[in-house]
């Protein structure tokens, strides 16, 4: 399954970290809004050949075609 993951720093780097763990799936696309955070280069550095956006709407215009699914983390507060 082809996967972009939105929100990928704290509990989103958990979730792709999670899923990816499992080897069905494929990371195809990775989406936040603070790409230097520290949280968020952890999962940058682990998939570095990975399309990156930071506005979901132009992951989805762009690549949409080639997305099975998408994760969203979130602050759980």
């Amino acid at each position: 399954m082809n996967v972009a993951c939105c929100g990928i720093g704290a509990r989103g780097a958990d979730v792709i970290n999670g899923l990816a763990g499992t080897g069905l799936m494929n990371v195809v696309a990775l989406c936040d809004t603070d790409m230097g955070a520290p949280a968020t280069e952890k999962i940058l550095k682990k998939f570095p050949n990975v399309p990156r956006f930071q506005d979901f709407r132009q992951m989805l215009d762009k690549m949409g075609n080639q997305i099975d699914a998408v994760t969203a983390g979130v602050p759980d507060h």
